[in-house]
């Protein structure tokens, strides 16, 4: 036998809820903050240690509320949540914390509904942005909160599903983790490479010539926001020792005539002229994709000639920012961006050899 509500069928045993059946819904203002409390937060930083306030989003912040000192779930109450894939509307909070009015404090009633089900039944809920109301910021009232429905099936089978539900999200956690920091090895690879290659220079029998007697400079044009061109410009955050970033290109202006004479070629090496410290002197080679994208005057712009490689040539220019070359070399009155000029590239030393092929 099996019980139908909404149209939607459930197994035998199993019956339809409403969330304020299962749940008691605190109020926020039953624990004030007296004055006292209320100075000793504000001014006292231990105080926002021992008793962080989560908002809706269930992050640490520091913003005025009620102390509840009880492991309780907390509803979204509003903002951008509904309808979010990658923001759950409910969390899970415990030990003594502030809660704002951005959020419903909810006590799952232990002996109708287990505390992680329920949690569990909120983060699944698709439709619960739809219940949401408000002209400006949607907003999730008490009533129509206590209305949501949960499919409710016995005690002992909800703690089974929640303890299952547990153990997979633990497990897709440790695999989040684990991929995460195959993915920054992944990355590290490039510069543990280059710094093998080019740290002992002594051991490379190559012909050392100044850049500029063996490439070319090619001209950048500035960005202008009166521009009569629509252009797709590449941004130093286009370039990395990983290779080019087509996420940091961005849609700018230009004169006609400056971004025909700015068009990047596929080949062409480009460093970061100029940016914060860490950054400036960070280069990558274009390599055609995406087409039509120009270089404004924050990139320095190479044309390998016929006797340098250009993958080489550019593996040796990462090499020389990640071994903060051009952070010691660059100029620039501001502490937080510096510069690197073309002049300062032309003379600097490529370890080439004319038949070099990497």
């Amino acid at each position: 036998m099996q019980t139908k509500t909404n149209e939607r069928s459930l197994p035998q045993g199993w019956q339809w809820v409403k969330l304020g059946d299962v749940c008691g819904f605190l109020d926020s203002r039953r624990k004030p903050i007296n004055e006292t409390e209320r100075t000793k937060r504000i001014q006292g930083k231990k105080e926002n240690e021992l008793y962080p306030y989560y908002g809706a989003n269930g992050q640490v912040g520091w913003i005025d509320g009620y102390l509840f000192d009880e492991p309780l779930i907390l509803l979204a109450e509003d903002g951008g949540f509904f309808g979010s894939k990658d923001r759950p509307i409910a969390y899970s909070v415990s030990g003594k914390y502030w809660v704002n009015n951005h959020a419903h404090v909810l006590r799952p009633r232990s002996e109708i509904i287990d505390f992680d089900f329920c949690l569990h039944s909120l983060r699944i809920r698709p439709d619960v942005g739809q219940m949401v109301a408000g002209a400006t910021r949607a907003k999730l009232n008490q009533e129509t909160a206590l209305s949501i429905p949960i499919a409710l099936p016995p005690l002992d089978e909800q703690r089974r599903i929640a303890g299952r539900l547990n153990e997979q999200l633990a497990a897709v956690e440790s695999a989040r983790k684990a991929a995460k920091e195959q993915l920054q090895a992944a990355r590290k690879l490039p510069s543990t490479y280059l710094q093998e290659l080019f740290g002992d220079s002594a051991k490379h029998k190559w012909n050392w010539q100044k850049l500029g007697e063996v490439c070319e400079l090619l001209p950048s044009r500035t960005i202008k926001s009166i521009g009569d061109t629509v252009v797709t410009a590449i941004t130093t955050a286009c370039l990395s020792e990983n290779g080019f970033l087509p996420a940091g290109l961005k849609t700018s202006r230009m004169d006609a005539n400056d971004a025909k004479q700015a068009l990047v070629k596929e080949g062409e090496i480009l460093i970061a002229r100029s940016n914060t410290p860490d950054l400036v002197g960070r280069v990558s080679i274009y390599l055609g994709n995406p087409p039509n994208v120009v270089a404004s005057d924050l990139t320095i712009r190479i044309w390998a000639g016929s006797s340098c490689h250009p993958p080489f040539l550019t593996a040796y220019l990462s090499y020389l920012y990640l071994s903060c070359f051009w952070k010691e070399v660059a100029g620039g009155a501001s502490g937080s961006m510096k510069k690197i000029t073309r002049t300062q590239v032309l003379l600097n030393f490529d370890k080439t050899k004319s038949a070099k092929q990497l």
